[in-house]
């Protein structure tokens, strides 16, 4: 699957289009990908139906590593 980031806000995260590999539209999904600014997101990745995301937590001041299946 191809995920495509829309930066469109919806109450659990980023609204996201999903192509398959050959192009082929697969419709919408919202994803809890974290910004870290208006236009910039934590790094991620999705391997085998799982969101991988590193965010930071300025108040501890150190990363933490979000995971969940999709």
């Amino acid at each position: 699957k191809i995920f495509v980031i829309t930066y469109v806000k919806k109450k659990d995260g980023l609204e996201v289009l999903v192509f398959n590999l050959d192009g082929k539209y697969n419709g919408k999904k919202v994803l809890p990908i974290q910004m870290k600014s208006p236009s910039e997101v934590y790094p991620f990745t999705i391997i085998n139906n799982c969101l991988y995301q590193i965010v930071e937590n300025s108040e501890k001041e150190i990363w933490e590593l979000h995971y969940q299946k999709l």
